[in-house]
């Protein structure tokens, strides 16, 4: 088995979740894996770089970006976002394609693998698409139906995102998504019957498959994340405003925040008298600057995909409290064996006093959510449920129909 790995970036930061699925999923396959780098745009510097995580390819190949110069102004008049690129910068978008097919034929490639639909159109320009493993990871379509925008320009992306995540179920004869709920909407996108879709959660690193570290005992709670990321700045802020600061803080409950990219409306809150936050910033220990903490929480409100915080809260020992929404994408986890889950500041709060002050419950809660990490969340399981999809659906054998 010969596979070329099409992907966005070159996938070498330990502190991207794509880069991390990119590296795991592709070790996960037999045989020899090229990488072809169709650089959409220049990636900015910044993120933990790993090079380890290219160990796992035989080859890489990084092509120009697609986006580097002048761009048509048809891409304005798309009604699907499939072609953006190629509208955008047709010339490039070709070359790219071309770079591709030329890649494929040199390492005589059995199959192909494309991480995202943004990739997925280089596939089928190539004419590979028979061929191709499509990984949405998380729907797009989902994300933006969830996030409610109701302006002309929310509705005509939302439009936008049907149309791309429609024609990828319809194009490439397996698509994989990180979660049920995200799988389910894109085979709602092709009428509901798509046997091809399937689900390929995240597993977690070595960091947090060790032995359970010695529950924290300190009387706050661990939140984390990039928070760059629209949907944990949104989390945070209803943490603060619906549950923290009416429940918790007076009650000596502290909040522990750790990622980069703090908003400024979070760096002032933390830095008023007797705000109950603290803000780590980046850090290169994860467990180790979480584990005094006892409790983990999960307040997502928008966003779709499986939050990875909550199979490393698992890792690290935390008992996690979670909106519904934030464990959608775990199926196997169950409200009160793995997680306990609330919907409204009140009930959120409840139930972080509670953990917080029932050890034995605790102790139940993240011993059961660790057993249920390692039977389906490290990577070498997860890898073999992708690698079954690879090779079910896709290959040179089904693109001449054997």
């Amino acid at each position: 088995m010969r596979t070329v790995v099409v992907a966005s970036a070159v996938p070498d930061r330990s502190s991207s979740g794509y880069d991390i699925r990119v590296a795991n999923l592709s070790g996960a396959l037999p045989g020899e894996r090229h990488l072809v780098v169709t650089s959409i745009l220049q990636r900015p510097d910044g993120g933990v770089v790993a090079p380890g995580l290219l160990d796992v390819f035989d080859s890489v190949r990084v092509l120009p970006p697609v986006l580097g110069g002048s761009l048509s102004p048809r891409r304005h008049l798309r009604l699907s976002d499939r072609r953006f690129l190629e509208l955008a910068a047709p010339d490039r978008f070709a070359a790219t394609a071309a770079a591709l097919a030329e890649r494929v034929r040199e390492v005589d490639a059995t199959h192909v693998v494309a991480f995202g639909g943004n990739v997925a159109p280089f596939a089928a320009a190539a004419g590979l698409a028979a061929r191709t493993v499509v990984d949405v990871c998380d729907s797009v379509t989902l994300t933006l139906r969830r996030s409610a925008g109701r302006s002309p320009g929310d509705r005509l992306a939302l439009l936008r995102a049907r149309r791309e995540e429609a024609a990828l179920v319809r194009t490439f004869p397996a698509v994989t998504a990180i979660g049920a709920p995200d799988a389910a909407q894109l085979r709602a996108l092709s009428g509901g019957r798509a046997d091809h879709v399937t689900v390929v959660p995240n597993g977690v690193g070595e960091a947090f498959t060790g032995p359970l570290p010695e529950p924290g005992t300190r009387r706050g709670v661990a939140f984390w994340g990039n928070l760059d990321f629209a949907p944990n700045r949104s989390a945070l802020q209803f943490f603060l405003d619906d549950v923290h600061d009416p429940f918790l803080r007076d009650t000596g409950v502290e909040l522990f925040v750790v990622g980069a990219g703090a908003p400024d409306w979070l760096t002032e809150r933390a830095a008023r008298p007797r705000s109950g936050i603290r803000l780590a910033g980046r850090v290169e220990d994860l467990v180790g600057a979480v584990v005094p903490y006892p409790v983990m929480v999960n307040p997502m409100r928008t966003g779709s995909g499986l939050k990875n915080k909550v199979l490393e809260a698992f890792g690290a020992g935390l008992a996690v409290v979670s909106t519904p929404l934030g464990v959608d994408a775990l199926p196997d986890v169950h409200d009160s064996d793995h997680v306990i889950t609330a919907s409204d500041g009140s009930t959120f709060a409840v139930a972080v006093t509670t953990l917080l002050d029932d050890a034995a419950l605790r102790a139940r809660i993240r011993l059961s959510a660790n057993a249920l990490l390692h039977q389906n969340y490290l990577w070498e399981s997860v890898g073999r449920t992708w690698t079954e999809a690879v090779l079910r659906h896709s290959g040179v054998a089904a693109e001449s129909g054997k």
